[in-house]
């Protein structure tokens, strides 16, 4: 059907943008693009902004290409090598910069440039670089830097096959498992996990756990992990998933006798009581968490913190009951003296194993050999600790040659010679390094108490002063409120005694004025009586009274003397 007029529209604006732009890209620009990850046909479909956009990254991809390739990231981190080598102090920033260059570079490029890094020594480079940062707490971002490297290094076919070729990263990172750095830690137990799954790497990430402890004075080897969980007082259930699915991992090997040696080294480390703890806290955050059902499979709950942390909790607990019913499966002739029959064998129990163990044997040539194992053990000196030594040492050598990792049986040709007292001192000398660490704890106790004594008695102290001080305070106040006082009574006196005076004055002056008015009116003066000898002898006659004017009676009477 032919179209209508109306239906042939002329090409827009855009359109005619397009075509532009596309005639203007040359071969190199489109060999680029294609580089870049796009196709001939998903060229053509780009609009011109669209293709503008895409031409800008595929040049600054090309430019960066060059400074970016595997020689120019290794020559980089082989300088920083060199500076850190020579130099106590580090360019920080500049060797920060390198570190996200090789991550960014590692997780980006293509599988041929992961093969040439290889090929060099950018990864033992890498490695020198996470070393150091381990003793040095000031390059905590440069080894957040470094472990996302080698998670990305991993992550790739090369790099894993690379990095389990020796045990160098995973002691590594093993050791970086003391940082408090949560990111870093989180890309730690990634890959330490992911290295687990595989029985070289967790050979390796067992032995390097072992010799962590024990330069840490010794103890148990996964101390190092359920240490982790302890030191999270911010509750973080990402990382606490984390460290759980590590902890499975590590435990999820085809032997049941080593999974279950396993995993009863970590209850020795006070696991059951974390797992306690986990639970306990999760149900006060989120009250349905016992509802949560981990069998389910669901994109709804897919990502949800809780649900995962239950499922690694769950998983490890079932395992360990699958474990146990799969050795009750291996001791089905077996018949267990138990108190009812309602009870279940336990494999932490004394009792459960020791009855199980002497059934097994009943009847058999081996039960004298277990007898003379009991015998030899009754010969252990009557000496606590002593006798910890001793069993310490017992368990660790039964526990080798039961537990073969090779998965072949020993020789049992002829007797073997072990001289025990080498292994005794050297657990003395742990012995000794426990209790001076006890003595250092209880002196840092008794130094923590001492000071915090100090501090009450010095607030105390301080209050008292303040206390008197404030008292002091009032009655000054109070003194210097009596003084004024004092001060206003003075001043009234003083304007009273002032009054006074005035009117004395006044009062004088008056007589004065009256007496000389008297004068003027001529009164006459008073006879004069004729002197005659007086006689010492006699006392003189009294003088007649005067009569007093009428000016006189009206004089008021002298005013009290001032107060003194």
């Amino acid at each position: 059907m032919p179209k209508k007029l109306s239906d042939i529209s002329a090409p827009s604006s855009a359109d005619i943008e397009r075509e532009s732009v596309i005639e203007n890209v040359s071969e190199e620009q489109v060999d680029a693009l294609i580089n870049y990850g796009l196709s001939k046909q998903s060229i053509q479909t780009l609009n011109s902004k669209q293709l503008k956009g895409m031409l800008k990254a595929a040049t600054m991809l090309k430019k960066s290409n060059v400074q970016d390739s595997v020689d120019g990231i290794v020559t980089r981190l082989k300088m920083e090598v060199d500076d850190i080598s020579l130099n106590s102090k580090v360019e920080m920033n500049r060797l920060v910069k390198t570190m996200q260059a090789t991550g960014r570079c590692l997780a980006q490029e293509t599988i041929d440039w992961v093969k040439g890094f290889c090929d060099t020594e950018g990864f033992q480079h890498i490695l020198f670089i996470l070393n150091i940062c381990i003793d040095r707490q000031e390059m905590i971002k440069v080894q957040h830097e470094t472990v996302k490297g080698l998670r990305a290094f991993v992550n790739t076919s090369d790099g894993f096959d690379l990095a389990l070729r020796d045990s160098k990263m995973v002691n590594g990172l093993v050791r970086t498992l003391n940082t408090q750095e949560k990111k870093t830690l989180l890309n730690v137990l990634d890959v330490l996990t992911g290295v687990s799954v595989f029985d070289a790497g967790r050979q390796f990430l067992l032995q390097a756990l072992a010799d962590v402890t024990k330069a840490y004075g010794g103890g148990f080897r996964f101390h190092v992990i359920t240490r982790l969980i302890q030191a999270d007082e911010e509750i973080d259930w990402r990382f606490r998933r984390g460290v759980l699915l590590l902890m499975n991992t590590i435990v999820n090997v085809s032997d049941l006798h080593f999974r279950i040696h396993l995993r009863n080294e970590m209850y020795n480390c006070g696991l059951q009581g974390m797992l306690d703890i986990i639970v306990s806290q999760a149900r006060e955050m989120n009250p349905q968490f016992d509802d949560i059902d981990t069998t389910q499979e669901c994109e709804e709950i897919h990502g949800d913190i809780f649900h995962d942390v239950k499922f690694q909790i769950d998983t490890f607990l079932f395992d360990a009951e699958e474990d146990t019913s799969e050795l009750q499966g291996l001791l089905h002739t077996l018949q267990f003296n138990m108190q009812s029959d309602e009870d279940k064998f336990d494999i932490l129990s004394v009792d459960h194993c020791y009855n199980a163990l002497r059934m097994l044997l009943e009847g058999s040539p081996s039960l004298q050999y277990f007898t003379s194992v009991l015998q030899h053990l009754l010969l252990i000196k009557d000496d606590p600790m002593e006798r910890l030594h001793y069993m310490q040492l017992i368990e660790e050598a039964v526990s080798q040659i039961v537990l073969r990792k090779g998965g072949v049986d020993p020789d049992f040709r002829g007797r073997f010679q072990l001289d025990t007292e080498v292994f005794l001192e050297e657990m003395q000398k742990l012995d000794d390094q426990y209790a001076l660490q006890e003595r250092l704890a209880v002196a840092e106790d008794e130094l923590v108490q001492a000071q915090s004594s100090l501090r009450n008695e010095r607030e105390s102290l301080r209050t008292e002063y303040e206390s008197a001080l404030k008292g002091k305070d009032v009655k000054i106040a109070s003194c210097e409120e009596q003084l004024k006082e004092q001060l206003l009574k003075i001043e009234a006196l003083e304007a009273d005694l002032l009054a006074v005076r005035t009117l004395d004055s006044e009062a004088k002056q008056q007589q004065s004025v009256t007496d000389s008015s008297s004068g003027t009116m001529g009164l006459s003066s008073p006879p004069q009586t004729p002197v005659l000898p007086v006689d010492t002898s006699l006392p003189p006659p009294p003088s007649p009274p005067k009569e007093e004017s009428t000016a006189e009676s009206n004089i008021p009477p002298p005013p009290p003397p001032p107060p003194g």
